[in-house]
């Protein structure tokens, strides 16, 4: 049998058996795992054909389904792939034929992984003079948000925020400056599941509304916004919610900064919240917090804080509203705006049915 014919047949049973998870996941609503992807995009990596690498990882990554912890190593290969596949094109079908290729063993995903040990100095590639923090006083807003699905037209369900301020040379250089949690009523119920996961209670929509004043207070206050796990879809949500934040500069503690090369085998917030001998975070507000106390720990091989991994780096990409955006920001105004206007009518009709009833037209 030809080796083209082998690679046919393990990426027709690999994607046969995708088919087959993703269907089961539905239909228990069980979260969907990351193995078989990475499997098959290994065995696409081996045979340079990226563009499918690409495509099976976004397909895992675009399901409501697809486990937290598993997204995050995704979203870093997706990049990584992204950053590079210019640099090598779609190997020709002839190399499928080479008896180089008579392997399926699938190249790992990521690098040796260095010990927590390891003391090992990272280079900080964008650190200049002109922008010297000696001295400086500068905020940061760690976000953490939970939301219905990853879709244009999922919400934030719960908001969290901690504004923490550095003073370079202090004795004490941190200082948490405000923390704050809000929660919406979302077009849609969210899923039990998220509610549990992140200890909502049912009424907390009730007991501990979200106040866009504050959030846009808060936001307002610091120098960066830095959030963590998939910080591409965060900002989206709260830029949708909340279109003047727009133009905040946003960075992310999972890209920012380089975890594997400073020792830790994962760049999953609660695995390196646990690797520096805290507890895994439990609720929207606990992450928020883990962030902040992230940047608050030293580089292994120098006495560099991690907050100026942040400083030194460049902000995201701006971000433009879409049409999607504008449409759901529309969608949530309009329903916040109809609750007011049928309280308007109930109060109308009430004051009019009590003036019939004084002229007599009327008993109640």
């Amino acid at each position: 049998m030809q080796t083209s014919d082998l690679t046919k047949i393990v990426e027709q049973k690999t994607l046969k058996l995708i088919d087959n998870m993703e269907v089961a996941a539905f239909e228990s609503e069980a979260p969907l795992r990351a193995e078989n992807y990475v499997k098959l995009a290994n065995l696409y990596h081996f045979h340079k054909e990226f563009l499918k690498e690409r495509d099976i990882l976004v397909r895992f990554t675009e399901s409501s389904l697809a486990f937290e912890e598993d997204l995050m190593e995704i979203y870093e290969r997706i990049e990584h792939i992204s950053k590079t596949i210019h640099l090598a094109p779609e190997a020709d079908a002839s190399l499928a034929e080479t008896d180089e290729s008579l392997s399926l063993v699938g190249i790992e995903s990521e690098p040796d992984v260095v010990e927590l040990s390891s003391n090992t100095k990272v280079i900080h590639k964008h650190k200049n003079e002109s922008s010297n923090l000696s001295g400086k006083t500068i905020k940061v807003l760690s976000v953490c948000a939970v939301y219905t699905g990853r879709g244009d037209e999922d919400e934030i369900v719960q908001l969290s925020l901690v504004l923490t301020q550095y003073t370079e040379g202090e004795e004490t250089p941190f200082h948490i400056l405000d923390t704050y949690t809000g929660n919406r009523t979302t077009l849609l119920p969210p899923a039990k599941k998220i509610l549990s996961k992140f200890n909502i209670r049912d009424d907390a929509a009730e007991t501990r509304p979200l106040k866009s004043e504050k959030v846009i207070q808060l936001f307002n206050q610091a120098d960066y916004v830095v959030s963590h796990n998939n910080p591409n879809i965060e900002r989206r949500f709260i830029v949708t919610l909340f279109p003047e934040l727009i133009s905040c500069k946003w960075y992310s503690t999972q890209k920012d900064i380089p975890w594997r090369a400073l020792g830790y085998d994962s760049i999953s917030l609660s695995k390196i919240t646990m690797a520096l001998g805290r507890r895994k975070p439990r609720s929207s507000l606990e992450r928020a917090k883990a962030i902040s106390q992230l940047l608050q720990h030293h580089e292994p091989s120098s006495n560099n804080y991690l907050i100026e991994r942040i400083h030194y780096m460049k902000p995201m990409q701006a971000l433009e509203m879409t049409k999607a955006m504008k449409h759901q920001h529309n969608r949530m105004a309009n329903k916040k705006g109809g609750g007011k206007w049928l309280f308007g009518l109930v109060l109308i009709a009430s004051a009019a049915a009590v003036g019939l009833w004084y002229m007599g037209i009327i008993q109640l």
